[in-house]
């Protein structure tokens, strides 16, 4: 679905899901049919972007990744990429499960914070990417969608205080490596 096709008649013809390429995936087409609903409901808050798409391959642990990969930030011309990684054996409740095969890895980038003097050293860069290999990964991988899809810096997450113990604390940990 390209955007600038949505403005094009009254009389418009929406495609989602499978039939309008791109990922294949049952939440992209939902998020897709969420956005044509709005528009055809005069609703229209937001267009269409595939930059912040997540994936989670239901193994054990799950593998829940989202955007780029250190690689793909520094290709795609991103400044002072960094990544981010904390190994799920450093996660308490995973060691209370016996659960300590995985990771959690951010890469940031820098981003919304370059026009605000020392805002950079407070809450840290754009998150740009994410890989978690942890049980329940896809649910974890939430908080940092959310902040990729609102282009907020790390520091962000991990500002919000998680329960302890729980696997969540894992994405505290990984995002507040830059400030502790």
């Amino acid at each position: 679905m390209v955007d600038s096709q949505l403005r094009t008649s009254k009389k418009q013809i929406f495609a989602i899901g499978d039939v309008a390429g791109g990922y294949q995936f049952t939440h992209v087409a939902e998020a897709q049919g969420r956005l044509v609903a709005n528009i055809i409901a005069g609703k229209r808050f937001q267009k269409w972007s595939d930059r912040v798409v997540p994936s989670v391959t239901y193994t054990s642990p799950e593998v829940a990744s989202v955007g780029l990969r250190e690689d793909q930030a520094r290709k795609a011309g991103s400044r002072d990429v960094k990544t981010w990684e904390v190994p799920l054996s450093s996660v308490d409740r995973a060691i209370t499960m016996g659960e300590t095969e995985g990771f959690f890895k951010v890469v940031t980038a820098r981003g919304w914070n370059r026009m605000v003097p020392g805002l950079r050293k407070l809450m840290g860069d754009e998150i740009v990417g994410a890989c978690l290999v942890a049980p329940n990964a896809g649910d974890l991988l939430m908080p940092i969608v959310m902040a990729m899809r609102a282009h907020l810096p790390m520091g962000i997450v991990a500002w919000n205080m998680q329960a302890y113990p729980t696997l969540s604390l894992g994405v505290r940990q990984v995002t507040g490596l830059p400030f502790d």
